[in-house]
């Protein structure tokens, strides 16, 4: 039977840490930078889509609804 203080990831000879043990949470705020201000990211790509980025998002969402419908039913591919 096992012991739910030992398992695959834990040792056998090592301790458990008390949160008072544990080191303290640094202050961050949403966006990582802990001081205070919170700064706006620009776009990763600004501008418009182009046609071949497009085709390629169309092609992997009907991609996944086929694996999807083969999964539900067998054989429809």
């Amino acid at each position: 039977m096992s012991n739910p203080d030992t398992g695959p990831d834990r040792e056998l000879d090592e301790t458990r840490t008390d949160q008072d043990a544990a080191p303290p949470a640094t202050d961050v705020d949403a966006d990582g930078l802990g001081d205070g201000r919170l700064s706006l990211r620009a776009p990763i790509e600004p501008g418009d889509p182009d046609a071949e980025n497009a085709l390629f998002v169309v092609a992997g969402a009907l991609g996944t609804v086929a694996l999807l419908a083969s999964a539900i039913v067998p054989g429809v591919l």
